[in-house]
Order: C-alpha cells, then structure tokens, then sequence
C-alpha cells in the first residue's frame, strides 16, 4: 500500500509540474497568456488535489478548508484579545466590504467595497504569480499587471483582506507571500463569507 501511494502522488506531482512546463513554453513561445494562465489555474488545481491526497493517504483527513477556518478563528480571537476594532472584513451579498476608520479622534467610519468577480481576478493572480515560482509579490505589481481590470483601492482591499484571514502574509510593506496550505480562491472566499457581520453601530465621539 504504502507503494502504491507513493506512486499515486509522484504521479499527481508529475501531472502538476507537465500543465506547469506546457503553459510557461506556451506563454513564451506563442505569448499566449489566457491559455497560459487557464492552464496555471488547471496546475494550481492538481496541486491542491496533490496536497488532499497525501492527506488521505497519511490519515490525516483535514483539508485546506479546515485549515483555513481554524486560523480564520484564532485571528479573530487575536484580534479580540487585541481590541482591535478596524479595519472590518466582511461578505454583503456578492461583495466583498471593508469598514475603516482614520486615526483622527474625530474621523469617521468609511467603507469601500469590491466586487466578487474582482476577487476571482486578484485572487487568481495572485495564485498564478506564486505558482509561476514568485514565491513573494509586491501590490503594486498586482495593480499593474490588472490595471483596466480591477480598481486600484479594490486591489488593496482584497489584498488586506486575504492578510486578515492569514491566506497571505506580509513580508514588508507592500511586499506579501502566499501562505502554504490556505486552498484555493474558492476556500478564500468561503473564508471571507464565514466572517461575522458588524452590527450597526454609531461613530465614536
């Protein structure tokens, strides 16, 4: 058994780093970068799978799913202990909402909003750039490369709220990484959507 399991899995990687070599000599050769980055995609799905099934085969029987719940509920516990009160992430429908307040005493609460469908093009980005083999990635790269896309602030926005789950860290300012083990965009947006929804509350004098 424990052969054949390590068959199965060298055989996913085998798969992973094929649809990887296909699409770089793709995007290369023919600068065909929408079928490039499709088949990214299609790699980064077979990773996941690669991961899922070692854990099936070890015993372990958690997923990224998992994973990504558990630290979505000790960040939230952090930031209670902390007191933190913003900013505020939260999912509205097919939106993605941020609450913020400046530092000023007399600043108010203000909210910025992105779209779902500006989430799938961040977060893929973001999954297409860390798989390419650029394990850290700046922000202001994401905002070039998706200009004409996605809005500068709702970049950010999604960036920030991907910190605050722990599906990304920061490396230094304006500089992240993808954490290991986070899933997929699918598992992110799930992540965002299980955040609890602030009350209505007045503006602090």
């Amino acid at each position: 058994m424990a052969a054949d399991s390590t068959v199965i899995l060298l055989r996913a990687r085998e798969l992973e780093q094929t649809i990887q070599s296909v699409a770089f000599e793709m995007l290369r050769e023919d600068g065909a970068y929408e079928k490039a980055q499709q088949l990214i995609v299609v790699a980064s799905d077979v990773a996941k799978l690669t991961v899922r099934l070692d854990e099936v085969l070890a015993g372990r029987g958690h997923s990224s799913a998992d994973t990504m719940r558990q630290r979505v509920a000790r960040k939230a516990t952090r930031s209670r202990r902390a007191g933190a009160k913003y900013p505020v992430f939260f999912v509205s429908g097919d939106r993605l909402v941020k609450l913020g307040k400046g530092k000023q005493k007399t600043a108010k609460e203000y909210r910025h909003e992105a779209t779902r469908s500006s989430f799938e093009v961040v977060a893929r980005w973001i999954e297409s750039t860390t798989l390419s083999g650029s394990r850290e990635w700046l922000a202001q790269k994401a905002n070039e490369d998706l200009s004409g896309q996605v809005p500068s602030y709702q970049i950010y926005l999604i960036v920030s709220a991907l910190q605050s789950i722990g599906a990304v860290s920061q490396v230094r300012r304006g500089q992240y990484s993808l954490d290991g083990d986070t899933g997929q965009p699918d598992v992110w947006w799930r992540s965002l959507e299980a955040l609890p929804v602030p009350e209505a509350r007045e503006d602090d004098e």
